[in-house]
């Protein structure tokens, strides 16, 4: 079923575009002579817009369900997400968020500190658990969505601002999952309609501060995120001129310095070496082709709202913005076009594209309709976005199924309970098991290795340093759990660049070998214990 599923996501989750267009054509050439002519009537125009309300509808029912379904879920779907909880509590206990690069702990990556610190917070003050961690990254999603109805809704009524609000809820379940999982883009998309909502309503420096704080955060949370406020701030400028606008940039600069001025184990000199290291890995042609097809997917909307009015019923500022978005998007597909990036990326201008939809249309009805091509279109815009939705969302709810079968976290917790010492997450040939490993570093406080940190450093031309491997053979960890069956640290790298290579080398697991041996079993895990030190 699996391979179904895939060959199923892998002709239509990734080609929006494409298919929009292929159902363009088709209703073009199955309409009337009379549509095909131009002459689209007000019964039509009716019709789709009651089909576009029922997807909006049905598409925020649908979100909704699958987020709280996951977010109850103890288990992760993507592989960073445990990474970022494991850091997140390191960083609740004063230990560096970005090791030094001859650290023996193999763990840092390339998301700004918000990302840790947000979480890191939270599980301090609610207590540390997945649970918890889900439940912060899902009230972002949802609030985020919230904020962007309330930024529709300044144009268009109610029920059509709920339409919109429910497309961009049909376009995030077309990014597998990424608005609602342990990773930055909750908290950027949030960051993105916090400071929309604020630009369009506000006037004067309280506007522009707001809208730098909220802007702090958002560029603090990956490098590309000054690229999310370009036509936010030539909406800020529109309403409180061009000193908010600086102010608020000025502002925004503070704020995403800040994390790296107070806090100690937040390190911009380790932080920049990481992002430097990782923009070194180059750019793929086929990934940046990917990426444009979505930036001109994600311009039909704005292209529709163009035309669906007279020329001149549009306002300047509105091309402006449009501009300002569309600079955005550009640079951005190339920024995202480096291995393991990829179109999830865009997900952050949802809001900015809804409002500006709602802007471009607020006057627009059956009677106001200039192009007869627009509402055609727009079936096929939404007809694709369901495609791409469904293609993605049933590999997920599919792997999720299977996942739900088994109960790790409690076997984990079972053997750490009984056993004294450090006990880490070890790795085979898979890595589904090992997503539950930050039940062991809030049980301990340590964290050795993070494999999709160490697959990324082996793609970067970073070597496995010596002090890892002194502190696998010294037996930093009494116990490693593999699962059951593996060998471990097996793993290959999917990268292109380093095709199935090991992700561990011969040294590292020689080391390993040579300093542990298997001496039980739990029912997932076979279970390493260090004996070097008898």
């Amino acid at each position: 079923m699996f391979e179904a599923l895939d060959r199923f996501r892998d002709l239509f989750g990734a080609r929006p575009l494409f298919v929009a267009v292929a159902v363009l054509a088709l209703l073009h050439v199955t309409g009337r002579p009379s549509d095909r002519a131009g002459r689209y009537g007000r019964h039509q125009w009716g019709g789709v817009t009651t089909f576009l309300a029922l997807a909006g509808v049905a598409s925020l029912a649908l979100y909704a369900a699958i987020l709280i379904w996951y977010t109850l879920d103890r288990h992760f779907f993507d592989y960073a997400e445990p990474s970022v909880v494991a850091i997140s509590w390191l960083f609740r206990l004063g230990q560096p968020v970005y090791h030094v690069p001859a650290s023996a702990e193999r763990y840092s990556h390339i998301y700004g500190p918000l990302t840790f610190m947000l979480h890191g917070w939270i599980l301090g003050a609610f207590g540390p658990g997945i649970l918890v961690s889900k439940l912060l990254s899902a009230a972002a999603a949802a609030a985020g969505l919230v904020l962007t109805f309330m930024a529709a809704r300044r144009h268009v009524s109610a029920p059509r601002a709920i339409s919109l609000a429910g497309v961009a809820a049909l376009l995030l379940l077309g990014f597998k999952n990424f608005s609602y999982w342990t990773r930055p883009e909750p908290f950027q998309t949030l960051a993105v309609a916090v400071s929309l909502a604020i630009a369009v309503a506000g006037r004067g420096m309280g506007a522009a501060l707001a809208v730098g704080l909220a802007s702090g955060v958002l560029w603090n949370l990956k490098i590309t995120g000054p690229l999310y406020s370009l036509p936010i701030l030539v909406m800020l400028e529109r309403r409180s001129g061009w000193r908010a606008c600086a102010t608020a940039v000025a502002v925004g600069m503070i704020t995403a310095a800040l994390p790296f001025v107070l806090f100690e184990n937040v390190s911009f000199a380790n932080y920049l070496y990481w992002v430097r290291l990782s923009a070194n890995t180059g750019l793929l042609l086929s990934t940046l082709k990917q990426n444009l097809e979505w930036a001109m997917y994600f311009g039909l909307p704005l292209l529709l709202a163009y035309f669906s009015g007279p020329p001149r019923s549009i306002e300047p500022m509105w091309v402006r913005s449009v501009a300002a978005l569309g600079a955005g998007m550009v640079v951005l597909a190339i920024a995202a076009a480096k291995p393991g990036a990829g179109p999830y990326h865009f997900m952050p201008f949802l809001p900015v594209i809804v409002y500006l939809v709602a802007w471009g249309t607020k006057d627009v009805t059956s009677n106001t309709l200039a192009e007869p091509m627009v509402p055609r279109a727009a079936i096929a815009f939404i007809v694709a976005a369901i495609t791409v939705a469904v293609a993605q969302q049933s590999i997920f709810i599919a792997t999720m199924m299977e996942r739900h079968t088994r109960d790790e976290a409690a076997d984990i917790e079972r053997f750490a309970r009984a056993h004294q010492g450090v006990v880490e997450m070890g790795y085979g040939t898979t890595e589904a098991l090992s997503l539950a490993r930050p039940i062991l570093v809030f049980r301990t406080g340590t964290y050795l290795i993070d494999q999709p940190a160490v697959r990324e450093h082996q793609l970067e031309g970073l070597e496995m340093p010596r002090a890892t491997l002194d502190a696998l053979a010294g037996c930093r960890a009494k116990y490693w759990l593999i699962p059951k069956g593996e060998a471990p640290f097996a793993g290959r790298n999917a990268y292109a660049a380093v095709f199935q290579r090991p992700i561990f080398p011969d040294g590292f697991r020689d080391a390993f070998l040579a300093s542990h041996t298997r001496s039980g079993r739990t029912e997932y895990y076979d279970v390493w214990e260090c004996t070097a030190s008898r």
